[in-house]
């Protein structure tokens, strides 16, 4: 490649040196011939100059050598007295004049080109070092205001070194929440000011940031102050990265929330207070319900726990599993308003009397219609008595239309009756009501509660409660 563009620049100058030779000797033999042989000779500089100046030495040279050939074979061809005419000096110093020309030609046109070259370089120069400048003003602009925003932040900013994990920078109102000056901060590592109980997941996390497996942390903790109090924040902690890819500084910035989770705690408080008091109310219900059926006594309370279990198993959420027990110690309080000749009848119920009897779950409707409790209680105890397929009461819901807390409760309402004693019969068994509640799956009985129930029982050794 190198040498194809060389023959292609030499040729270039080779051109250029026969077009001017070619002009120069026309130039002589037809407007400058009755001038003299002398002034031929002169017009001939112009050209060697001409080319020297475009295509450099090499044109110059071959220009002086080509036009000193024609002029000696003119002069042989075209006067009969050619060795009177020929001045051998006149032609030597016509032949190296025009090589001197070449020459100096060339040293002006590399000088030139240098010069351009040299202002080229110059201007690209210049060019970098503005750009650099400016880049280097807007990092500076940058980083001005990141130290703005760092130091009047409203919540507390710290930067911490992701290696030793030590504070390097704190603005002021991190100072302020930790009780210690920048200073003293700077010796201190985030373990050191975070809660005991919080210590072991901010290491993890911290160790995660470091390697660059996350980029950010959220998190809700316990930081200590200079006092030995603590105060709850709500943190974010960022990873800036070097030109390397490679964590350079931990960016963390936090609010003081204690007042807020003081809050939430006071309000957990008063919120279990409700609950103990809402079940200490149910449970009282409850035993209202046993002293007029005393044949029943504890069936609410069991039907609550197995309820609740069987929603656990179905991967209910703690809280809802808790609130179905509740539900289960009043889901028969109907009956309080059944006269109790028929509640302890230790014969078959006429047709009547077990019409009379169905009654107890429109009136536990009634009773709880107006309580305000996290599930629809009183709906749930309405529907206890549903069956999937519709033939239950006292709607005849089937299927998605029964709640799912009724459902459940069906099937614990069901297995707890019938293992246990009656007024009018003795316990069936344990067996027995899984038969039932297994060969009535999906007709009858929820299939995922049956499943449910079916699988504590049979797999993971459960007892029902007593």
């Amino acid at each position: 490649m190198l040498g194809l563009k060389n023959l292609h620049g030499l040729m270039q100058r080779l051109i250029v040196a026969v077009v001017l030779t070619v002009s120069a000797a026309l130039l002589r033999l037809w407007p400058l011939q009755n001038m003299g042989t002398d002034l031929a000779y002169i017009t001939f500089y112009p050209a060697v100059t001409i080319a020297a100046l475009y295509g450099g030495r090499v044109s110059g040279v071959l220009a002086t050598i080509l036009s000193t050939a024609y002029v000696f074979f003119w002069q042989s061809t075209s006067n009969p007295n050619f060795e009177s005419l020929v001045n051998v000096e006149g032609m030597s110093i016509f032949f190296f004049t025009g090589i001197l020309l070449a020459s100096v030609s060339e040293v002006l046109f590399r000088a030139r080109m240098e010069t351009t070259h040299a202002k080229e370089l110059t201007r690209h120069e210049t060019q970098r070092t503005e750009q650099a400048l400016l880049e280097q003003k807007k990092i500076e602009q940058s980083e001005a205001r990141f130290r703005e925003l760092f130091e009047n932040s409203p919540a507390g900013m710290i930067a911490v070194d992701p290696k030793s994990f030590r504070f390097m920078q704190a603005n002021l109102n991190a100072q302020k929440m930790y009780g210690y000056s920048e200073e003293e901060l700077r010796s201190m590592t985030i373990a050191d000011l975070t809660y005991s109980e919080d210590l072991e997941e901010s290491k993890k996390y911290n160790e995660l940031l470091a390697k660059g497996i996350i980029e950010k942390h959220f998190v809700k903790k316990r930081y200590l102050r200079k006092d030995g109090s603590y105060f709850w924040a709500q943190s974010s902690i960022s990873t800036l990265r070097g030109p390397d890819g490679k964590v350079e500084l931990f960016i963390g910035s936090f609010i003081d929330i204690s007042e807020l989770e003081l809050s939430e705690e006071k309000i957990a408080i008063y919120v279990q207070e409700l609950e103990d008091a809402m079940q200490g109310t149910l449970q009282a219900v409850s035993k209202m319900v046993e002293q007029r059926d005393p044949y029943t006594a504890g069936h609410q309370q069991r039907v609550g726990i197995i309820a609740e279990d069987i929603a656990r198993e179905m991967g209910w959420r703690e809280k809802k599993c808790k609130d179905l027990q509740m539900i289960g110690l009043a889901h028969d309080i109907g009956k309080i308003g059944i006269p109790v000749e028929i509640l302890s009848k230790p014969s078959k119920l006429t047709d009547l009397e077990y019409k009379m009897i169905q009654t107890h779950a429109e009136r536990g409707y009634e009773v709880l219609k107006d309580v305000k409790f996290p599930l629809p209680l009183a709906e749930i105890i309405l529907q206890h008595h549903e069956r999937f397929d519709g033939s239950g009461y006292p709607r005849g819901l089937k299927g998605e239309e029964i709640l799912p807390e009724a459902r459940i409760l069906a099937v614990a309402d069901v297995v707890e009756s019938m293992a246990s004693h009656r007024p009018y019969r003795p316990a069936l068994g344990i067996d027995v009501a899984l038969r039932e509640i297994e060969s009535h799956r999906g007709t009858l009985y929820c299939p995922n509660a049956v499943d449910a129930l079916l699988r504590l029982i049979r797999d993971k050794g459960y007892q029902l409660p007593s």
